[in-house]
């Protein structure tokens, strides 16, 4: 909270659904009596006559309290009604994994702002915070449902698909085109400065000092309007570019799809 700003207070006096805005002034004191550790206190300016008509103040931390959780906003967009949403029947996902998907973001501090500009799509703004959340949307052939599977370090052990079930040799496909990206670049619209691009640059250093040259990429993260939360992403994302990974195809038996 910065002086001269405005303070929005709910309850009390207030009446339902309704707020009250009080211009904020800021205060530096030593409430213990030594320099070691100061606070700072946040008052309404004017217009509050007593306690029972200054509503309630909650502490607000844009890093912790910024933004919605990422399932919520997923469910709005697929099940609630034209034109908020796609309007799509529910008995045909995997409500379960949603739930846990939220769950997930929640632990992981992942709250999520979603902003579609310049007649961006529905499906796009979807497919673009999927992305950034790390998370794909497969049909579960065994439940016929189609589900929400976070892409993550594995907590568990793996699944073999040993040469019984393989059909054929792998075929390994590796991008010899062009150099792999050894610098990204992350975009994201930050709030603090009206929606502008902010951007962090990510580099693997010692790849650009063997090749003496750089190649760079850039990532636009769809989710987030502060730092904090971008950068939460740009962690998870940065191997996407830099990785330098191979594309495997498998042929295999049926018995792999009860396996996987």
């Amino acid at each position: 909270v910065k002086p001269g700003t405005y303070l929005y207070i709910t309850g009390n006096d207030v009446g339902d659904g309704q707020i009250q805005a009080f211009s904020v002034g800021t205060e530096i004191f030593d409430p213990w009596g030594h320099k070691a550790y100061t606070a700072t206190k946040i008052y309404p300016v004017g217009g509050v006559t007593g306690s029972s008509h200054v509503g309630t103040l909650q502490v607000y931390t844009e890093a912790d309290n910024d933004g919605a959780n990422p399932a919520h906003v997923i469910a709005d967009m697929l099940f609630s009604p034209w034109p908020q949403g796609f309007g799509l029947d529910q008995s045909f996902w995997d409500i379960e994994s949603l739930e846990a998907l939220g769950t997930l973001a929640e632990a992981e501090g992942l709250a999520s702002s979603w902003l579609a500009t310049e007649g961006r799509t529905l499906e796009a703004l979807l497919a673009g915070g999927l992305q950034d959340l790390g998370c794909f949307i497969p049909l579960d052939t065994g439940s016929g449902l189609t589900s929400f599977v976070p892409i993550r370090e594995p907590g568990g052990g793996l699944p073999v698909i040993n040469k019984s079930l393989q059909q054929e040799v792998p075929e390994i496909i590796t991008n010899q085109a062009e150099a792999v990206p050894n610098r990204v670049i992350f975009e994201f619209a930050d709030r603090s400065i009206n929606f502008r691009t902010m951007t962090f640059n990510l580099g693997d250093d010692g790849k650009a000092a063997m090749f003496e040259h750089q190649t760079r990429d850039k990532v636009q993260i769809q989710i987030a309007v502060n730092k904090e939360i971008a950068e939460t992403i740009m962690e998870r994302r940065e191997l996407e570019t830099l990785g330098g990974g191979s594309a495997v195809t498998f042929e295999t038996s049926r018995g792999t799809r009860v396996l996987l």
